[in-house]
């Protein structure tokens, strides 16, 4: 069971979790290149005892991209470094975080598909919950991605949302998985997958980075899941 639907959120945060799963961007000029990746986790890590079950470190064979050192971070006026600004998914990331710095309901659901937007509307449609909505959406100032890979049929991304906090945005974190279809178009969905469920426990502390998982490279063409093991 996904990290995800253990954790208790609010409604408020649930909410927001699900606007940041549908976007689009029709003028971002380059798509981000994956490679054949090896994550190994370690066999300590409580909540992942596939891990230590043999002895050895569970492995997973993806193809995808990690943000090595933490060195890619989106923010509504940046992306760091420049030459991410019009790639996707970092463009749309950017765009996504003007509309919440604005709480602006029209601009974010101009980034969705139909049914998503459909779903937005009715969600955003009473007066409290679209009035706590905008409280805390305008406190996001930044989202770090963390690992980006493909699945069959789809592309999904794990990220810190990053909050103002009197200063400590740096400290204030909180994950938030997305996930693309193949055209890199994001719709609401949950993303349920064993490599998904496993990033989000290792994840969920904040002091690791996505260098630390990385085994080498592989060659395989697309599994994105455990070795021998399906979905």
């Amino acid at each position: 069971m996904p990290i995800m639907r253990k954790k208790t959120f609010s409604y408020l945060f649930g909410v927001s979790q699900i606007l940041f799963w549908g976007i689009r961007v029709a003028s971002a000029q380059d798509t981000l290149s994956f490679s054949p990746l090896c994550l190994s986790f370690p066999t300590n890590i409580a909540g992942i005892p596939r891990a230590a079950t043999d002895g050895t470190n569970l492995t997973y064979q993806i193809t995808g991209w990690v943000n090595s050192n933490l060195s890619v971070q989106v923010t509504a006026t940046t992306t760091a470094p420049p030459t991410y600004a019009t790639v996707m998914p970092f463009a749309a990331l950017q765009q996504l975080l003007v509309a919440y710095r604005n709480a602006d309901v029209q601009a974010v659901k101009a980034l969705y598909e139909p049914s998503s937007a459909d779903f937005i509307s009715t969600t955003l449609a009473d007066p409290t919950a679209s009035g706590r909505w905008a409280a805390f959406v305008t406190n996001v100032v930044a989202l770090t991605p963390l690992v980006i890979w493909y699945e069959t049929n789809r592309v999904n991304a794990l990220t810190w949302a990053c909050f103002d906090n009197g200063g400590t945005a740096s400290t204030n974190k909180e994950l938030f998985p997305l996930s693309f279809d193949a055209s890199l178009r994001l719709k609401a969905g949950m993303m349920d997958s064993r490599v998904a469920n496993d990033l989000s426990i290792y994840f969920a502390n904040f002091s690791r980075t996505p260098t630390d998982l990385l085994c080498g490279t592989n060659t395989a063409p697309s599994a994105a899941l455990r070795k021998g093991e399906g979905k």
